[in-house]
């Protein structure tokens, strides 16, 4: 969540709820609530990030189920950032834009403009149904581009992935 100042400006600097505090971890169990989130995270498609705290002065008491916990991350494929990794993707995902979005003729059209730099992709997902029409085509900058399709939550969605920092020409035909 971001902040805003006192007139309602939104500032570029955010918060996060901590859903693992590690002052916790010993009295309370975390290690297997931690799983519950993570599963329900995954299993039931709600999907979200968790943060975890893993302060360092407090690492000697909380490691070996801090361990395990990231161990369980592991075996679910689940990736583990830190706090600065989530700022810049967080960043990077909320500075992106659509615009001159346009449907005509089973073509979808629209710009992505995205100015952040980064080393990580940016993914934006297009129904793979339209009525009757399913996806079979997008063009980034009139050069085909590759998409994976995936269902989440009952629905197929095309995934594309760019490299942040331009602007993209979308253009998603169906048929």
């Amino acid at each position: 969540m971001k902040f805003a100042d006192a007139s309602g400006r939104i500032l570029n600097v955010y918060q996060s709820n901590t859903q693992l505090p590690d002052e916790t971890w010993l009295k309370e169990n975390i290690e297997s609530k931690s799983k519950t989130l993570i599963d329900r995270s995954l299993d039931e498609e709600n999907f979200t990030y968790i943060n975890a705290n893993f302060h360092t002065w407090y690492w000697g008491e909380c490691r070996e189920p801090g361990l395990r916990v990231l161990d369980y991350c592991n075996s679910r494929g689940v990736p583990v950032w830190t706090a600065e990794r989530v700022y810049e993707f967080l960043k990077m995902k909320d500075e992106a834009s659509f615009s001159d979005i346009k449907w005509s003729h089973n073509q979808l059209t629209f710009k992505l403009s995205s100015a952040i730099n980064s080393s990580e992709g940016l993914t934006f997902l297009l129904p793979a149904f339209y009525c009757s029409s399913k996806i079979k085509s997008i063009t980034l900058n009139d050069k085909n581009s590759k998409f994976e399709l995936k269902t989440m939550k009952g629905y197929e969605y095309a995934f594309v992935t760019v490299t942040p920092g331009k602007i993209y020409e979308v253009s998603a035909g169906y048929r």
